[in-house]
């Protein structure tokens, strides 16, 4: 009996030595999460993929006619996170179908002006300079930078229609054609 008495002062001594420093009740650590995002831009949906001006000519006496309305096409769900860049470049419309340079005081290109609006305060325009052939001697184009993040729509429309010279009349084709493109890209000076 006296050896069972012995074993349990010593269990109960070397219990009480490992809890005579105090017992914590809990202990917490704190982790970090990281992530990244990397700068993105997205140029969104169009409304249309083509802008028809209708009839050009003026049946009367073959110059330029007036163009109705304002012409344009809407691009929907454009983005950029971080400062950003868009650009406007515009090529004329140009007989696609008559071959050769014009005879004088005609024309197969027609010139105008293209805006983009709703990316920052400013529209963003650029205007063709075609000669009679449609050929254009420089490049050109319009643009504007934001410094920080924006989201919204972007309106397309042309203006200021105009022939290379004035009282040009346009050769007959039934297909004019040029290109508006629109850039929307991530400025590295914008917002990190």
């Amino acid at each position: 009996m006296e050896r069972k008495l012995l074993t349990l002062a010593v269990v109960c001594s070397v219990l009480a030595g490992l809890c005579a420093v105090p017992c914590a009740a809990s202990d917490s650590a704190t982790l970090t999460v990281k992530g990244t995002v990397g700068s993105a831009c997205h140029l969104g949906d169009l409304s249309s993929s083509q802008i028809d001006v209708g009839q050009l000519s003026n049946n009367t006496d073959g110059t330029l006619a007036a163009i109705s309305g304002t012409p344009g096409t809407t691009i929907t769900g454009s983005w950029c996170n971080t400062g950003s860049k868009i650009t406007v470049v515009a090529s004329p419309l140009v007989a696609l179908g008559f071959a050769g340079a014009p005879p004088s005081g005609f024309t197969k290109a027609v010139n105008y002006t293209a805006s983009a609006s709703g990316w920052g305060s400013a529209a963003v325009s650029d205007t063709t300079l075609g000669d009679s052939s449609g050929a254009e001697s420089t490049s050109h184009s319009g643009s504007q930078t934001l410094n920080d993040p924006e989201a919204n729509a972007i309106t397309v429309n042309l203006a200021a229609f105009s022939t290379p010279s004035s009282g040009d009349r346009l050769v007959a084709d039934g297909d004019y054609e040029g290109t508006i493109t629109v850039t929307l890209a991530t400025n590295a000076a914008g917002s990190p």
